[in-house]
């Protein structure tokens, strides 16, 4: 995960997926779970930063669950995470 300030009041999602995570519906299906967890985690994220998430080469065969649980740490990690929620 890369962050970087946007000067917006909102963030913005981008997600690189080579072709060593698999073929094109792999791929797709992996930024649609990503982006499934950023619009859902987006209450809890501080705003304005653009946010990218770079794909490694087991991520097509991860479950929703652990790239969630995941996410999230790397929202604690870059210290992205309001500190109201658990």
């Amino acid at each position: 995960m890369y962050v970087k300030d946007n000067e917006l009041e909102h963030n913005r999602l981008g997600i690189t997926a080579g072709k060593k995570i698999g073929n094109s519906v792999v791929r797709h299906t992996f930024c649609r779970k990503i982006r499934e967890i950023f619009r859902l985690n987006n209450n809890i994220t501080v705003q304005g930063k653009d946010i990218v998430i770079v794909a490694r080469s087991h991520a097509g065969s991860v479950s929703y669950d652990k790239l969630n649980r995941d996410y999230l740490k790397l929202l604690e990690d870059h210290k992205l995470k309001l500190n109201n929620e658990n």
